[in-house]
């Protein structure tokens, strides 16, 4: 059960998020900023005791961090009826959502000090910038995923800087697939798709994303039955 108390202070120190930034990155920030030992931290401060941190919370949230309650509820899923729910504008399953692992581009961190909401999609591996595969764990514990919970976005809870973790290079399509998930998923405009896809240029105008999502989780665990 989620239970509020009203903090007598908000954060000193207000901090914007970026466009299609993810929850985890901007809580971490603003308890970098603030001087707070962790997420957990800042949200028992904010007065959400919750460990799973949900939309149902954006409204007691938002006033406190400085930000409009449309700008965090796109970063958090909601539920909308049984397992579908709502995430940066799009009708997602929960299998389309990757809830409890933090994943992420040691690079894209490294340049930019943020990370991107796309990234807990479940069918993204790939950072679609730097042609990557994203990092979900760190080499003190190779079997553990990170999750949201530790000191710093880019710390270990073994103090290891994780902007500094090996990176492994993805092959072309699997970047040319990373960067169409991506634009579905923000809704850019159409851009042509190299030959390593030409089926999807045919794709029926009205699917949804969360149909894209199906396919491209059905090819992967294609690929992996195949080896």
């Amino acid at each position: 059960m989620r239970q509020w108390s009203t903090p007598s202070v908000a954060p000193p120190i207000q901090v914007s998020p970026y466009p299609y930034e993810s929850f985890e990155s901007f809580i971490l920030r603003v308890a970098e900023y603030n001087a707070f030992d962790s997420a957990s931290a800042t949200l028992r401060a904010l007065g959400a005791h919750c460990g799973n941190p949900s939309r149902y919370c954006y409204k007691h949230l938002s006033p406190l961090l400085g930000i409009e309650p449309a700008s965090l509820a796109a970063m958090i899923p909601t539920a909308v009826d049984g397992d579908l729910h709502l995430l940066g504008n799009q009708l997602l399953r929960d299998r389309h959502i990757v809830r409890h692992a933090s994943r992420f581009c040691p690079l894209c961190v490294s340049e930019r000090g943020y990370g991107a909401l796309e990234w807990s999609l479940a069918p993204f591996a790939v950072c679609a910038e730097h042609g990557a595969y994203l990092v979900d764990r760190c080499a003190c514990r190779p079997r553990t995923p990170l999750n949201m919970f530790r000191n710093r976005y880019f710390t270990c809870i073994c103090g290891a800087d994780l902007r500094s973790a090996a990176v492994l290079p993805a092959s072309s399509a699997a970047c040319n697939l990373a960067k169409e998930i991506r634009r579905r998923f923000r809704q850019e405009l159409e851009e042509e798709l190299g030959s390593v896809f030409p089926k999807l240029t045919t794709w029926p105008e009205d699917a949804q994303f969360g149909d894209f999502l199906d396919l491209m989780i059905c090819l992967g665990n294609l690929a992996v039955s195949t080896r």
